[in-house]
């Protein structure tokens, strides 16, 4: 039995090309230039950019609300993607609760409307002063955020602040 059974239509094996000589041009019958020549065979679609603009465009705006994909200039090497860190949080600038408050993380707004947190990169966590939050914890982690100040970057957020935590090192 053949790998590939002869074709009903043309009396020819699938997948087998046809021969150029064998192709019909119409009125310019043997008067096909390279490029016809070259793509005799080729299966030609639209590009789904073309054909499907408004979809396409949703699912970019999809992936970049919900993903995260755009990633904070100066993030270090070693981040991790992604948590939510609550809206109000003190933001440290270490994991401790003495004198070093750099100012709350603030909320994400999505199409005008606010969320109650911030999708963040995170690096590592460090056992600090234990503090009461949402829970009891001596856990900080070190997430990228902005905060109502106006200052951006890494800063130590209480553990029971920060949603859909992921594994990473210690600092």
């Amino acid at each position: 039995m053949p790998l590939h059974p002869p074709s009903q239509f043309t009396g020819r094996r699938r997948n087998q090309p046809t021969a150029l000589h064998q192709m019909s041009a119409g009125p310019f019958e043997g008067r096909l230039d390279r490029e016809q020549r070259m793509n005799a065979n080729t299966i030609r679609t639209t590009p789904t950019l073309q054909k499907y603009p408004t979809l396409v465009a949703a699912v970019i705006i999809t992936m970049t609300i919900f993903l995260g994909v755009s990633q904070p200039a100066s993030a270090a090497a070693y981040q991790y993607c992604c948590v939510n860190v609550q809206a109000g949080a003190a933001a440290r600038t270490d994991a401790t609760v003495a004198n070093n408050l750099a100012g709350w993380v603030t909320p994400d707004q999505f199409l005008g409307r606010p969320s109650n947190t911030q999708r963040s990169y995170v690096r590592c966590y460090k056992d600090g002063d234990w503090a009461t939050g949402n829970y009891r914890s001596n856990r900080w982690f070190s997430v990228y955020v902005n905060l109502s100040n106006g200052r951006i970057g890494y800063f130590f957020a209480h553990s029971s602040y920060v949603y859909n935590q992921t594994s990473v090192p210690r600092c």
